[in-house]
């Protein structure tokens, strides 16, 4: 009984330890629902989802032609889709088509696509959880999916569409190159519940963002050797400055 009770204490001690350790580098564990709180079932009613017709591509066939992606993911990658009725369906076969704004899901031999985004909580693959939410698109309040990246104290999002791409003309024996689409990508953020807006990922921004902290910010972008241009420091200033009080 002692031994138990002692490992049981050496256990617990190596969950603060590393959930310190996190705290202090800015690391975090992967944005997932909690699915503790949700049931898995295993149904896909007609009322949260469609099946895709064989021709449903054909409206897009002019614009899928061209050279491009237009899937965050052309193949399906294992995930779960949380409701908020506190249910949720597990499924090996999910993926993203930007240029549609749909989600798609493999089921049965059928390709569904979700069409009441409201009853959903949030859609997780891959590392990527996405919510359905209302933004600001310029000077527009639309709505689509965001991947939401750090769930702190101010919410970072990230929103992808697609931006057609002219290809220059050339002249002489030079190989003309083709017209193109790229998935473009542009960060959200929102606190207090407040409707996500576009952020320019600059230093300036950033630290006009915290600026209570203005020097903690700055001292710890240079002490760690962060780049704002990559995600994965982005997200740790995000999660680490969104977790202090």
């Amino acid at each position: 009984m002692k031994l138990y009770r002692q490992l049981l204490l050496i256990g617990l001690l190596s969950v603060i330890l590393v959930k310190q350790s996190k705290a202090q580098t800015g690391q975090v564990d992967p944005p997932i629902a909690n699915s503790s709180e949700h049931m898995l079932i295993s149904n896909f009613n007609q009322f949260n989802f469609t099946e895709l017709s064989r021709n449903h591509f054909d409206k897009f066939a002019d614009i899928l032609n061209v050279e491009g992606k237009f899937f965050l993911n052309k193949e399906w990658l294992e995930g779960t889709v949380y409701f908020t009725t506190k249910q949720m369906v597990k499924n090996d076969s999910i993926r993203y088509f930007v240029f549609g704004k749909e989600m798609h899901i493999s089921h049965k031999g059928k390709t569904m696509a979700i069409i009441n985004q409201t009853a959903m909580d949030s859609i997780v693959f891959d590392n990527h959880r996405f919510v359905y939410s209302e933004f600001y698109f310029g000077s527009n309040l639309i709505k689509d999916y965001l991947d939401l990246l750090s769930d702190k104290s101010i919410k970072l999002y990230k929103h992808y569409s697609n931006k057609f791409i002219k290809a220059k003309e050339v002249s002489g024996y030079q190989e003309q190159a083709s017209d193109k689409y790229v998935i473009k990508e542009e960060y959200y953020i929102s606190r207090e519940n407040e409707t996500p807006e576009f952020f320019n990922s600059n230093k300036k921004n950033v630290v006009a963002l915290f600026s209570n902290r203005k020097n903690e910010v700055l001292e710890y972008i240079k002490s760690n050797n962060l780049r704002l241009k990559n995600e994965k420091d982005l997200i740790r200033i995000f999660n680490y400055f969104g977790s202090l009080k």
